[in-house]
């Protein structure tokens, strides 16, 4: 083509072709993305009712917020076990309506379950909840850090 030839790509899967090392870092990367996100083959009752998190940093702390409405704080539990936050619970939701001899129901029930890696500088032992309004919000403080003075070190003749 062009009056160039190009090589072709090995056949089997090489793991010193770097065709084959960019496609499994390729494959990862979208593996890592959509990891937690309720697909066609995950949704349902239990992706439904996994609450909405959003999460954010200020200078002293990462925020968590997560939206659970319905819930009370009986029906979730949060956790830090090495450095995994972990927020799980249980959805309960009941309508009824009857007129006549017409009679109408919708239940909907599901268990959730969201997990988040820590960064390394949180300290999870000062950690704080507070649930108002259907949202949960975690406030987990940043280590403090002692500010990074150089330290001289006198040297002395022998």
């Amino acid at each position: 083509m062009f009056g160039r030839e190009l090589s072709p790509r090995p056949r089997r899967a090489d793991l010193s072709h770097p065709i084959d090392s960019f496609q499994r870092e390729v494959d990862a990367l979208f593996d890592n993305f959509f990891r937690g996100w309720p697909t066609s083959t995950t949704a349902g009752p239990a992706a439904l009712a996994a609450p909405k998190v959003d999460v954010s940093e200020t200078a002293a702390a990462f925020v968590v917020t997560a939206e659970m409405p319905g819930l009370t704080e009986k029906d979730f539990a949060v956790e830090v076990v090495e450095n995994v936050l972990t927020i799980k619970g249980e959805k309960k939701a009941e309508a009824e309506k009857a007129e006549g001899e017409y009679r109408w129901s919708e239940r909907s029930y599901g268990r959730f379950e969201r997990a988040f890696t820590l960064p390394p500088n949180v300290d999870a032992d000062r950690a704080e909840a507070i649930y108002a309004n259907g949202v949960l919000t975690l406030t987990l403080p940043k280590v403090i850090e002692p500010e990074k003075m150089p330290k001289k070190i006198s040297v002395r003749s022998a």
